[in-house]
């Protein structure tokens, strides 16, 4: 009896010990799996950022180039260092004649982001594409609320109402027409 307990014994020792083997080997597995996992999230890392900075100064040194105007931007979407990084550029760029009008430019404004949005990328789009575009959308969304913004203000300037002070007296008049509706 006495041996059938011992090795009873040794059969759950020797159980025990394996199963605890195999936790330990799961164990270094995760662990291996977790450290490559962060390494190869590093190595990306690190790509992302040096891609980051070299669209950045493509990007910076078009914007410089061309000129904080909108109108120069757009003339200037197909230039060679852009459409390395972003071959969307070449089709929207647009050159305007100097005598064109806000509408047109507008137009023009519209169509060249339309082109160069980040969400408009396909998904086979790589990462330097998706950096591009994001940067040149950025710089010439900032571009056009310069130009806007100016606009506006040439407008105050003129006497022109503001944009708010217009909305009131719409508001205004449509209450005056339907409360008139309303007694007659």
């Amino acid at each position: 009896r006495s041996a059938r307990r011992r090795l009873r014994r040794l059969k759950k020792l020797a159980a025990a010990a394996a199963a605890e083997q195999e936790s330990a080997s799961r164990k270094a597995a995760q662990a291996h799996e977790l450290r490559s996992t962060r390494a190869r999230e590093s190595a990306e890392s690190a790509q992302r950022n040096v891609q980051q900075r070299l669209v950045s100064s493509v990007v910076g040194s078009w914007s410089k180039a061309h000129g904080p105007g909108l109108r120069g931007l757009l003339a200037a979407l197909d230039d060679p260092s852009l459409t390395q990084l972003l071959g969307v550029c070449a089709e929207a760029s647009v050159r305007m004649p100097p005598s064109s009008d806000a509408a047109a430019m507008r137009r023009a404004y519209l169509l060249a982001i339309k082109r160069v949005h980040p969400d408009k990328l396909g998904t086979d789009s790589s990462l330097m594409e998706r950096l591009a575009a994001s940067a040149i959308f950025d710089v010439l969304r900032e571009a056009h609320e310069r130009g806007a913004g100016a606009a506006s203000a040439r407008a105050v300037a003129e006497g022109a109402p503001s944009a708010a002070e217009a909305e009131a007296k719409r508001a205004a008049r449509k209450w005056r027409d339907t409360s008139a509706a309303d007694y007659a």
